[in-house]
């Protein structure tokens, strides 16, 4: 039986994670909104950025989210060469959402979603 053997020396990433709320946004602009803080990150050149749940929902509502953040996400990933953890609320259609993770790749493709599973009080 042969048993995994890690590199001697394995590559370290760059890992850059921040903390912030969509629903402070009073003017509208959630994708400027992230764009401030994500510009401050991108001189450390990121492997990974990781936003906090619930990166594009709008102020006041409840299953309300803004495309335009997505947009933004991926065109991010493309230009800068990193991966992005982007916590969302994804429409499924029917009046059903998800609250999901999706991995957006450098390439600004989705490299995979997460639905959560077991929600919180707040969003049943």
């Amino acid at each position: 039986m042969t048993l995994y053997q890690p590199e001697d020396k394995p590559e370290r990433i760059v890992v850059a994670v921040t903390n912030g709320n969509s629903n402070t946004v009073t003017d509208g602009d959630i994708a400027g909104y992230w764009k401030n803080k994500i510009d401050k990150m991108l001189p450390d050149k990121p492997d990974l950025i990781v936003l906090p749940e619930a990166a594009n929902q709008i102020r006041g509502t409840k299953n309300g989210f803004d495309p335009r953040v997505r947009e933004y996400m991926t065109q991010t990933a493309r230009e800068n060469g990193c991966i992005i953890a982007f916590p969302c609320l994804r429409d499924l259609g029917d009046g059903k959402f998800a609250n999901s993770m999706e991995l957006i790749g450098r390439n600004g493709e989705t490299l995979g979603i997460y639905d959560k599973t077991f929600v919180t009080i707040p969003e049943i």
